[in-house]
Order: C-alpha cells, then sequence, then structure tokens
C-alpha cells in the first residue's frame, strides 16, 4: 500500500542527490531525520555513513 505522505517526504537517489534533498529538508526545518533503508540494510548503511552523512557536516 502506498502512502502519499511517505512519498512526499521520502529521499532516494545517489548520494549526492540525497545529500541535496537532506540540506533542503535541514533549511525548512527539520530537527531530526530517520534513515530507514528499504532494501539491503547493510549496504544502504555503510553508503550512509561513508558517503552521505560526512557531506551533511
Amino acid at each position: 500500500m502506498k502512502s502519499p505522505e511517505i512519498e512526499a517526504a521520502a529521499i532516494a537517489g545517489t548520494p549526492m542527490d540525497c545529500v541535496r534533498q537532506l540540506r533542503e529538508v535541514v533549511a525548512a526545518g527539520a530537527e531530526l531525520i530517520l534513515f530507514t533503508p528499504l532494501f539491503a540494510s547493510a549496504e544502504h548503511a555503510e553508503r550512509l555513513a561513508s558517503e552521505v552523512i560526512p557531506e551533511l557536516g
């Protein structure tokens, strides 16, 4: 079942696409961001840790 609210808040793409979108979310006032991979959890966690989170400062 699709949820329009979840789809509207979801971030996906290349690591740099995700960084750009996350910066927009932070600029809009987000104080907490949860990372929830949809599949390949270990691989996604590794990529988030090495390619996305460091770019956010």
